[in-house]
């Protein structure tokens, strides 16, 4: 397993999503130009997925990439807007991980302290 920026990989769909250990990890199987990518989001602090449809539309089982934007840094206070638990300054969490795919009709938004790509 190795750590790496997701906005470094060239990455094309995303085929599965598998929460494991009780939501506290994301394992992401994903196709790039030229590999397949199994993505794994560690010890998850937040994770939003919406969509632009309530429509599931037949024979559409990847999710397209058009976007994805990797960053690992402090929080700001509005970034945890969507969590759910008080967090009276941000400043004292570690750094961790902001990870935002942008798909066709589809974003998610996860904070995680870990991410490694196999």
């Amino acid at each position: 397993m190795r750590s790496i920026s997701l906005s470094d990989l060239s990455l094309l769909y995303i085929e599965s999503l598998k929460f494991k250990n009780h939501g506290f990890s994301l394992e992401i199987a994903a196709v790039g130009t030229n590999q397949r990518f199994l993505i794994y989001l560690n010890n998850i602090l937040n994770f939003n997925f919406s969509r632009d449809s309530l429509d599931d539309e037949e024979g559409n089982e990847e999710i397209n990439i058009l976007e994805v934007v990797h960053e690992y840094r402090t929080l700001a206070q509005n970034e945890l807007k969507s969590y759910s638990y008080l967090v009276d300054d941000v400043k004292t969490l570690p750094k961790l991980h902001i990870v935002t795919i942008q798909g066709s009709g589809s974003v998610m938004s996860i904070i995680c302290k870990k991410v490694e790509v196999r």
